[in-house]
């Protein structure tokens, strides 16, 4: 009776949201951007649902600043309208986006299941997100996915975040029935060096310094940083460099990371020949006494 009632409600909510977007839609002159915000945990069970609205001054400081600053930049360059649907909860680890059903799917987490039985408690401890936030917005055209979530962890410690992320990709990728592309924003936000740091663009980064005699020791920023580009290996996700750009959980400049989410867009989503990212590192090999470095996007 309770999944019943549960189902029922998702049912209502879902029809209510495609209802106030096609009121939205009709009552738009001109390209605009609308949005959908889905915070609280089962929210669509307590009857919170925001539905879809028109951006508007009063209404975007309670959106992602981040986001409407993507959105803005398609909505211009594709002269269409944009919707968007900030499904995000502050300090959230990435397991409560992830189902029960796709924690039992992924094959990594299975073999780590294996080795140590008592990581199998996790799946009915998953998914809280995922049921109130994410999985009202499947039967959506969604054409894409805007990751910014990691500095939390995954509440699940025995299991790193490039295993939850790529069973996350893969479930979400199964419930819209299609490989949605998947921009991944590099944990932690900002905090290195920049070429120009007084550009703008960078404000609030470091100048570049001389390499150290010594190398340094790991620190939990070098960790995040290199899960970021071990989920980029992913077919279809694209990481977002950020190391040169403003620190912090909540970054101050975020207009600069809403250009680069833009053009990662324009060229791997819509096709369009832009540039979209910095060297990217390939291999590495020794020649005589040297060592060769190979990047590609040089």
């Amino acid at each position: 009776e309770e999944a019943k009632r549960e189902a029922e409600e998702e049912t209502k909510a879902k029809a209510k949201v495609e209802e106030e977007l096609k009121k939205a839609l009709l009552k738009a002159d001109k390209p605009s951007i609308f949005f959908e915000e889905l915070r609280k945990m089962d929210q669509l069970h307590q009857k919170e649902n925001w539905g879809w609205w028109a951006a508007t001054d009063w209404r975007n400081g309670a959106f992602s600043a981040q986001l409407i600053g993507f959105g803005v930049r398609l909505m211009k360059h594709l002269n269409c309208p944009v919707g968007l649907i900030e499904a995000g909860s502050n300090g959230s680890p990435s397991g409560p986006f992830l189902s029960k059903e796709g924690f039992l799917a992924s094959g990594e987490i299975a073999r780590m299941i294996e080795k140590n039985p008592n990581l199998a408690k996790y799946a009915d401890k998953v998914g809280w997100h995922w049921r109130g936030m994410i999985k009202p917005c499947v039967p959506f055209a969604v054409k894409g996915i805007y990751w910014d979530q990691g500095e939390g962890g995954t509440e699940m410690p025995e299991i790193y975040q490039p295993v939850v992320m790529r069973a996350i990709v893969a479930s979400w990728r199964k419930a819209w029935g299609r490989d949605l592309p998947w921009i991944y924003v590099q944990k932690p936000s900002g905090g290195g060096c920049a070429l120009n740091p007084e550009n703008p663009f960078n404000k609030g980064s470091k100048a570049c310094e001389a390499l150290p005699e010594n190398v340094p020791g790991g620190s939990w920023h070098a960790s995040l940083r290199g899960d970021g580009y071990d989920i980029a290996r992913m077919s279809g996700v694209y990481l977002l460099v950020n190391s040169d750009l403003s620190p912090g959980v909540h970054p101050p400049i975020k207009s600069s990371y809403a250009e680069r989410g833009f053009r990662i867009a324009l060229a791997n989503v819509y096709g369009e020949k832009v540039e979209w990212t910095g060297p990217m590192f390939v291999k590495v090999a020794r020649k005589g006494g040297k060592v060769a470095v190979l990047f590609d996007h040089t």
